[in-house]
Formats: structure tokens, C-alpha cells, sequence
């Protein structure tokens, strides 16, 4: 079993930091969730008790993806979609993780335990 800390090691040299931070900002917000490798989507996954958000590189940057994003509550319109509930925030650099991010983070995990 690949560790995270590994599964980012792994990844482009050029990411590893952003997908760090990101990781950092997903345990501040949800302190309470498991973190979980998926190798086959190239990505680290969060559960409260439900999968409610996963990192994975993608393009010149990070993507933070929440499994419910259509119901969380987003006041500045920073996500975008993709299908017919997940919604996801991109991010090029660590400046980009702000408070907002962090807030959907916590909005999710709240709507994950109470599945």
C-alpha cells in the first residue's frame, strides 16, 4: 500500500509542493476525514465517512475535487463543473489555496457525514 507522502513523491517534481499544500489544506478543514491513495485515478482521496473530495495532478496544475459540489455553497462561483454533481476548484499555484478552498473542504465533509 502506497502512503501519500510516497503517492507525492511520485508525482512531477513540478507539482509536489502544490499537491502538498493542497493536502495541508484538506487536513485543516477536515481534520476529521481518512486519507486514502487511489492509484488508479492518480489521486489522494478523503472520507467522512463518505468519499467527499480528491486531489490529482492535472495539466500545469492541481485539481481539488468534491463528489457533492453541486450542493456546496459558493458565493464567488470558483468551482466548476464536471458531470452531473462533482465540482472541483483548479489550482496553479499554492497562493490559490485560500480560505474559499478550505470552506469547501469543510462544507463537504460535513455533507459526507451526514450520508
Amino acid at each position: 500500500m502506497t502512503t501519500s507522502l510516497a503517492w507525492i513523491k511520485e508525482q512531477e517534481p513540478s507539482k509536489q509542493a502544490l499537491l502538498r499544500a493542497a493536502r495541508s489544506l484538506v487536513q485543516r478543514h477536515a481534520p476529521h476525514a481518512t486519507e486514502h491513495v487511489y492509484p488508479g485515478w492518480n489521486a489522494l482521496g478523503y472520507k467522512a465517512p463518505g468519499l467527499f473530495c480528491v486531489i490529482y495532478p492535472y495539466g500545469t496544475g492541481v485539481k481539488i475535487a468534491f463528489e457533492r459540489g453541486r450542493d456546496l455553497i459558493d458565493p464567488h462561483a470558483l468551482l466548476q463543473q464536471t458531470g452531473k454533481r462533482m465540482k472541483f476548484v483548479f489550482i496553479e499555484r499554492t497562493s490559490e489555496l485560500s480560505d474559499s478552498v478550505g470552506a469547501f473542504v469543510a462544507q463537504a465533509a460535513a455533507l459526507a457525514a451526514d450520508d
